[in-house]
C-alpha cells in the first residue's frame, strides 16, 4: 500500500492543477480579451474590417445604426468547416430576431470571412475572421452608417429644457462669481 505524506499530496494537487491550467487554453499564451467599437464603412473599395477570434472563446458582433438602435440580422454566410455561428439551429433553438452574431473558430488558426445581411440594408456587411492572434475580440459593437429602417422614430424636442442662471452664465462664457477652474488630467 502506497502512503503519501501531506506534502506529497499537495505536490500532486499542484501538478494536477498546473496540467489542467495548461490544457484550458489551446495556445501557449492566452490572448488578451478586448471589446471595441467599429464604425463600418460600406463604400466600394474599402477593405473589410478584421475580427480577431480565439479557439475556445465566443466572439459577439453587435449591430446597430448611427442612432444606436439594433439592426437585425436576416442571414449569415460563413465557412462552417472553419467557423461556427453560435445561433445555428443545431446549437441554439432561439430563432427570434437578433442583432448579435456570435462566432467561434473551429481550429487554432482559422482564417476566412463572414457575410452578414442586415434587415433592410442592400449592402452585405463583410468581416475578415482570423484566430490565434495576441488579442481576441470578445465583443465588437459594429455601427452601421445611416438609420435602421425598422428603428422607432427619433424623439424630437420642441423646446429647450429650463436653465438656471449659473448654467446660463457658463454657456455664455461668463461663469458666476466664486466659480473655480478645475484642472482635469488623465483624459
Amino acid at each position: 500500500e502506497l502512503q503519501l505524506t501531506p506534502e506529497q499530496w499537495a505536490t500532486l494537487k499542484r501538478l494536477n492543477e498546473a496540467r489542467q491550467r495548461e490544457a484550458a487554453t489551446p495556445y501557449v499564451t492566452a490572448p488578451k480579451p478586448v471589446t471595441r467599437t467599429m464604425m463600418l464603412n460600406l463604400d466600394p473599395g474599402v477593405s473589410p474590417p478584421v475580427v480577431r477570434l480565439s479557439r475556445g472563446q465566443l466572439s459577439s458582433i453587435v449591430f446597430s445604426d448611427a442612432g444606436g438602435h439594433p439592426w437585425y440580422i436576416d442571414a449569415v454566410s460563413l465557412n462552417t468547416k472553419a467557423f461556427r455561428n453560435a445561433r445555428d439551429k443545431k446549437e441554439n433553438e432561439d430563432s427570434g430576431d437578433s442583432n448579435i452574431l456570435t462566432i467561434k473558430p473551429l481550429a487554432l488558426a482559422s482564417y476566412g470571412n463572414v457575410t452578414v445581411n442586415l434587415r433592410g440594408l442592400a449592402t452585405p456587411v463583410i468581416f475578415i475572421l482570423t484566430a490565434g492572434q495576441n488579442e481576441v475580440d470578445m465583443r465588437v459593437d459594429a455601427k452601421i452608417p445611416g438609420n435602421n429602417p425598422t428603428a422607432p422614430p427619433d424623439v424630437a424636442i420642441t423646446g429647450l429644457p429650463s436653465l438656471d442662471e449659473a448654467l446660463g452664465g457658463f454657456l455664455d462664457g461668463v461663469p458666476p462669481s466664486g466659480a473655480r477652474r478645475l484642472h482635469v488630467t488623465g483624459l
